[in-house]
């Protein structure tokens, strides 16, 4: 009896595993055709050419041992172009190797992790090795994402995108439908993100101020942000529950931002401004949040875009304004040859409600030239200092921050404490504690920074193999494209100006004509802009 059993299993066993088949497909017929059919531990594979203007429906049903495939022949070697996008929908679906370049999608998203509205968004599904590169739509002021990730525990990594020049950030978590999606955005390149002029340029948006007050649970860890200046929210959080950790953020303009929801991590990120304009670190808002173990270099922001910035609340505040921050954790972050760090300002005139039971201790601050470690724009009493360390070239008054004669030494690319001096750095206890350092080494003694001092280990943000396969990060780099610019024709009259420069989509010349223009208040100007008398 025993040996039938073995026999019927081993039978059934065999019969699965051999009906998992590859698929190759020429057309977009063929393509559908191979969706509709797939089982699971199918791969379908799409031959290597251009495929313009298809709409990839992959919606299907996999397993966890055996997800269903998706991927080009060669890793790269299937561009998609002109009206193309995909729609993810179905459980254990994988997508491989494709790319997406040129194109332009109009309102849609170029993928989308939900096939359509007639069925539930994807889940435990995974977009990897992919690029997506100059998708844009005729105007920037039309709004698409690049990636929108609906559904439950899926995974974008190990992609590449940039040059998205409209509004909308390239990667939105969204969290209708799907509270705690355990989403996780991991070794991606982010390439440069030219400035948007206005609202709506983040690089990653998880959540909206409509669902700010649920949690998300996503994770966005080891990533690279290049050049990504699209707006002052670099990675926007507005939900709860999330974690940033273990990126590298180069040269961009603005910061990583607690906009809306509590309870965030952001830990262990390395941002390295190179002394630019407008570069930022993080900025703190909200109930609950820890920020710790962050390295920030060469940022020159100040305000809002200061290397750590605390907000101010504003009372009964609306759910697209500004909570208080309460119970704010900022402990052993690295700050180097940046602007003052920023404690209690607001961004409007009645945030006036100052941070309230937060703690920011044994964080180390350095500047080779002189000026304020640390600038209070309002009543800092709810904020508790305790071990923080400053250089001798700073000027401070504050209780809990020490003036120490610390040295630092290059490694890495980077620099950190000697070994010299430890004794220096000595800090508090914290409570949470602190137990590994940025480069995930253990720390045995309580000491100021990101870094243990003298530790020699890069920090993982530093050693993440982020982005595609098939295109190296200095050929992406070449790729990207500027916005064109704009002429447009100004007749006389009063508000023809105003109502030009509100109108403006991306670097503009404004063209007017003999006759009397007449402006009846200021005009804000967040965009290149050009204004020359009639043409000769």
């Amino acid at each position: 009896m025993k040996i039938k059993v073995k026999i019927v299993i081993w039978f059934i066993m065999c019969f699965a595993f051999a009906k998992a088949q590859t698929i190759p497909v020429n057309d977009d017929s063929q393509l559908s055709e191979a969706i509709k059919k797939a089982q699971p531990g199918d791969t379908i594979v799409m031959v290597n050419k251009e495929w313009k203007d298809v709409d990839i429906k992959f919606k299907a049903i996999g397993t966890s041992e055996r997800p269903i495939v998706l991927k080009s022949q060669t890793a790269g070697s299937v561009k998609l172009t002109g009206t193309s996008t995909l729609r993810i929908g179905g459980d254990y679906l994988e997508v491989h190797g494709l790319w997406f370049e040129n194109g332009n999608v109009g309102k849609n998203n170029v993928v989308r992790f939900e096939a359509d509205s007639d069925t539930p968004p994807a889940t435990n599904s995974r977009l990897t090795n992919c690029a997506i590169i100059n998708v844009n739509p005729d105007s920037r002021e039309i709004t698409n994402y690049y990636i929108a990730l609906h559904g439950k525990n899926n995974r974008v990594d190990h992609c590449s995108l940039l040059g998205k020049l409209n509004k909308g950030p390239a990667i939105a978590v969204r969290l209708k439908n799907s509270i705690d999606n355990n989403h996780r955005i991991d070794h991606n390149y982010f390439g440069e993100r030219l400035p948007l002029g206005f609202n709506g340029g983040e690089t990653i948006r998880i959540g909206t101020s409509t669902y700010s007050k649920q949690s998300s649970r996503t994770v966005v860890e080891n990533n690279f942000f290049e050049r990504c200046s699209g707006e002052i929210e670099i990675i926007s959080i507005k939900s709860a529950h999330n974690v940033v950790r273990n990126n590298l953020i180069l040269e961009s303009e603005g910061t990583i931002t607690l906009r809306h929801g509590d309870y965030n991590i952001i830990e262990g990120n390395v941002i390295i401004g190179n002394n630019l304009p407008k570069t930022g670190g993080i900025r703190m808002i909200n109930k609950g949040n820890i920020v710790r173990n962050n390295i920030i270099i060469g940022t020159t922001g100040k305000d809002l875009r200061a290397p750590i910035c605390i907000m101010n609340g504003i009372p009964n505040s609306k759910l697209n304004e500004y909570d208080p921050v309460v119970d704010g954790i900022i402990q052993n972050n690295t700050i180097i040859n940046c602007s003052p760090v920023t404690l209690s300002i607001g961004s409007r005139s009645n945030a006036t409600i100052a941070p309230v039971n937060t703690k920011f201790e044994n964080n180390l601050i350095y500047n080779s030239n002189r000026g304020l470690a640390i600038f209070a724009g309002d009543d800092i009493s709810g904020i508790t200092l305790g071990g923080n360390k400053v250089s001798s070239t700073l000027i401070e008054d504050f209780d809990g921050v020490d003036v120490v004669d610390f040295k630092l030494e290059a490694a890495n690319g980077i620099y950190i404490p000697s070994a010299d001096s430890d004794a220096l750095l000595t800090a508090v206890k914290t409570n949470p504690k602190v137990r590994v350092d940025a480069t995930g080494a253990l720390r045995s003694q309580l000491r100021a920074g990101a870094i243990v001092p003298g530790n020699f280990k890069p920090a993982i943000a530093l050693t993440s193999q982020a982005g595609v396969s098939f295109i190296k990060i200095d050929e992406l780099r070449n790729l990207s494209k500027d916005i064109a610019v704009t002429v447009v024709d100004v007749a006389p009259g009063e508000k023809t100006l105003e109502k030009a420069i509100k109108n403006m989509s991306g670097p503009t010349i404004l063209k007017l004509t003999a006759g009397d223009y007449f402006i009846t208040k200021a005009i804000k100007v967040s965009q290149d802009l050009s204004i020359v008398g009639a043409w000769k």
